[in-house]
């Protein structure tokens, strides 16, 4: 058992407590319990079975309920929660700023039981005389549901690589089966995913269809035609295609790509006897396009792109991490457990440690100045012992409202790299933002552009920014601008990768690891990027340590133009 499991719970035990109006001092004590598990490097199940939960001082009564779960796998107010509050109401929870005593109140005193109805009551003006709410709450509400509303029965991909996974396993088993791939926008690798689409190559297409109908099917969910079937799998829409081993090249080339990106090809695989993909794309003299890039037909007219698809960005290419959190903020591993696994696991040359800056420390731990001291000796300790992996000191540095920068001056001068990042006062219009990103890409101090528009993918939407001028400025002011490769954000948006390598902009693959398991998401980074046809010469950490030592170099001969008193 992990320890998000447990905080999972904690989080919905707080979020029922308050919308039932329960005791505050108790609520807090699951609060305190909360904080504590969230910032441990331990796992609390292990702990349990070695005799240590006492340890953690989560409070007698809070550790004897977690023996009973692990003992049990039942959780008394669990259980008495979701007992006294109806599921629709605890759905609500997923509407961003509305909150569990807001919720609440709508529900004992208004008797809304359901995102839809507080929808209604929203759009009938209902709560704009309510005390708490008022009219800007009231528009932010119906915002929040009708983004979730749009959201319904998609996930982002890193879910869905999963589900394949499972899915290809089952299938596996099926002997009739000949061979099977994902297609459609899963073969494509798009951030998000709304339908699991699959081709199944078999010459028992009635056997097939059976067997799937007898593992995936429900009566009220799924049906098929010939050739294809149609069904669920965890609540999201499931397609299956079965063609003659034959057909299969063909059929899958068709699927993949986009609709203008096939027409091109159309006459030359029309009736045509199709052994491989790299043979379409030889019929008009073009190298073999990976799915990924298939999304438009400007691929195909990209003569420069031809040349190098090559270095298109991989993996293996990537010669260091950047835009990563140790337990000094937010993060759950040590400096050394870190930097151990990038090196000897990843084969990185170097680190670059960013955790949160002071104006974070309310909500992620952000590090005040002795704090920042502490952590710069310790990576001191580190690199004198390792001449051959380096860890800079960097620091994900807030962009403040008017756009300046956390710290002091002549104390973030101190930090070898600076990944500037918004993370409060996300309600802006286009303009606001734009502003306050251009101010900070211009601070002499600011190397990196982190995570440009803050959006969480099928949870939040990010600020709206002008593009052009925001990669125009990094272009001026020689700033990177990160793509960060956690699948909830992914930002950078690949679509604006090419307007990035137009302007000479570097992008920075980063994982924003909050933990070495946090390493892992780096993939999906490589994935976004490759679709915007990102190549290695492009990508600021496939420099070598000593490259990119020389980019830093330039970078800080920037902060000379700072007047620092």
């Amino acid at each position: 058992m992990q320890n998000q499991e447990i905080i999972k719970s904690l989080s919905l035990i707080i979020d029922g407590l308050e919308i039932l109006n329960e005791n505050s001092f108790r609520i807090k004590n699951y609060e305190k319990a909360l904080r504590k598990i969230e910032s441990t490097t331990d796992n609390i199940f292990e702990c349990y079975q070695t005799g240590q939960l006492e340890s953690l001082d989560l409070g007698k009564s809070i550790t004897d309920q977690l023996k009973t779960y692990f003992t049990t796998q039942k959780w008394a107010i669990l259980d008495e929660i979701r007992t006294q509050i109806p599921e629709s109401v605890l759905e609500m929870l997923k509407i961003k700023g509305l909150g569990a005593k807001k919720i609440g109140f709508l529900w004992r005193e208004l008797g809304i039981l359901s995102t839809e109805e507080l929808l209604s009551a929203c759009q009938q003006n209902k709560l704009v005389s309510i005390k708490g709410f008022g009219d800007k709450t009231q528009q932010n509400i119906i915002n929040s549901i009708e983004f979730l509303q749009k959201q319904q029965g998609k996930i982002r991909y890193n879910q869905a690589l999963e589900y394949q996974n499972e899915i290809i396993d089952k299938i596996k088993n099926c002997p009739f089966v000949i061979q099977i791939e994902p297609t459609k926008e899963l073969c494509r690798k798009v951030e998000i995913i709304d339908v699991l689409s699959f081709i199944i190559s078999t010459d028992k297409v009635n056997q097939v269809f059976t067997w799937l109908d007898s593992t995936f099917a429900n009566k009220d969910t799924y049906f098929s035609t010939p050739n294809y079937w149609k069904g669920t799998y965890q609540q999201i829409s499931l397609e299956i295609f079965l063609v003659s081993p034959n057909e299969f090249v063909k059929k899958q080339f068709m699927l993949t790509g986009s609709t203008q990106h096939v027409l091109y090809f159309w006459d030359k695989i029309l009736g045509a006897d199709i052994q491989s993909e790299e043979s379409i794309y030889a019929s008009h003299d073009l190298p073999f396009i990976p799915p990924e890039l298939r999304e438009d037909i400007h691929v195909l007219q990209n003569t420069i792109l031809w040349k190098n698809i090559d270095n298109l960005v991989k993996i293996e290419h990537l010669k260091g991490t950047i835009h990563n959190h140790s337990n000094y903020s937010d993060g759950l591993n040590t400096i050394q457990e870190m930097a151990e696994i990038a090196k000897n696991i990843w084969k990185w040359e170097y680190l670059v440690l960013c955790d949160h800056s002071k104006s974070s420390a309310f909500y992620a731990n952000g590090m005040y100045e002795d704090k920042v001291k502490k952590q710069w000796k310790e990576i001191d300790e580190w690199n004198n012992k390792n001449s051959d992996f380096y860890i800079f000191k960097g620091i994900e540095c807030d962009i403040l409202p008017d756009g300046s920068l956390d710290y002091e001056d002549s104390f973030r001068q101190g930090f070898e790299v600076v990944v500037a990042s918004v993370h409060q006062n996300l309600k802006m219009d286009k303009n606001k933002a734009t502003e306050r990103l251009l101010k900070a890409i211009e601070h002499p101090h600011t190397n990196i552009l982190g995570h440009l528009t803050g959006r969480l993918l099928l949870s939040r939407e990010g600020y709206p920014v002008d593009y052009e001028a925001i990669i125009d400025a990094c272009a001026k002011y020689n700033v990177a601008i990160e793509l960060n490769a956690n699948p909830y954000r992914l930002d950078i948006d690949w679509r604006w990768i090419p307007y990035c390598t137009k302007k000479g902009v570097w992008v920075s693959i980063n994982p924003d690891a909050h933990s070495i398991n946090g390493y892992e998401d780096t993939i999906y980074g490589v994935y976004a990027a490759r679709k915007g046809k990102l190549l290695k010469e492009h990508t600021l950490n496939a420099l070598s340590l000593k490259e990119f030592r020389q980019w830093l170099s330039e970078q800080h001969s920037k902060r000379t133009r700072l007047n620092i008193a």
